[in-house]
This record gives C-alpha cells, sequence and structure tokens, in this order.
C-alpha cells in the first residue's frame, strides 16, 4: 500500500501535468481504497466494527443492485414524473425526480437479483 501511495504522489497525468496530491495521509487512504475495491471490497460507515473514530469496516461489494445505465431508458412524464424503465428485467420505477426513481430502480434490481 505504501509502494501506491508514494507513487500516487508523484504521478504524471495523461496531459503531462504531475498529480498534485498531498503527502501523507490523503494518499495513503487513497492507496487503501483504491487496493480494496480491486480485493472486491467497499468501506461501509455502518457496519459496526471499526475503531477509533471510524465506525465501519471494509465489507465485499454487493453488486446485485448496480443498474448500469446503459441498461436503462429515462421518461419524463407532463414535467411531473419521471419513469426508468431497467430493459433486462422490465422493471419500472415512478418518482417526482430521476434520483428518487433511480433510487426506487435499484432497490427493486437487487430485490429482484435477491429472490433468484
Amino acid at each position: 500500500m505504501q509502494m501506491l501511495a508514494r507513487w500516487l504522489e508523484r504521478a504524471q497525468l495523461s496531459n503531462g501535468q504531475p498529480c498534485p496530491l498531498p503527502q501523507g495521509g490523503l494518499t495513503d487512504l487513497l492507496a487503501e481504497a483504491i487496493l480494496n475495491r480491486l480485493a472486491g471490497l467497499v468501506y461501509d460507515p455502518t457496519v459496526p466494527g471499526g475503531t477509533g473514530s471510524n465506525p465501519g469496516k471494509w465489507v465485499p461489494v454487493d453488486v446485485s443492485g448496480i443498474v448500469d445505465q446503459a441498461d436503462i431508458h429515462v421518461e419524463t412524464l407532463d414535467e411531473h414524473a419521471i419513469r426508468i424503465t431497467h430493459e433486462p428485467t422490465g422493471l419500472v420505477a415512478l418518482e417526482t425526480t430521476y434520483d428518487g426513481a433511480y433510487a426506487v430502480l435499484k432497490r427493486k434490481v437487487k430485490e429482484a437479483a435477491r429472490a433468484e
């Protein structure tokens, strides 16, 4: 992890400029997050078991509720409602905002995946 953190502090970007990340704690945390994500883990602050001021812990990624943007069809109905259809499953969410409809659709897709 330390090697990745030190590399992040000196990384050159594709535009030829250096990456302006500060040395020390922030790059260490970023390196930890990158390596854990590559290992299939994400930090969940709602899971008990952390230490000190960090209440959560690293847990396996639950991909069952991930909705790919390419798999959805969005419609605005009379400027008062948003309908989002998940094409692979046919599930539909209808709410007054995009964020609300997308959250409902993710929940429905996750529930459907668990029921299988």
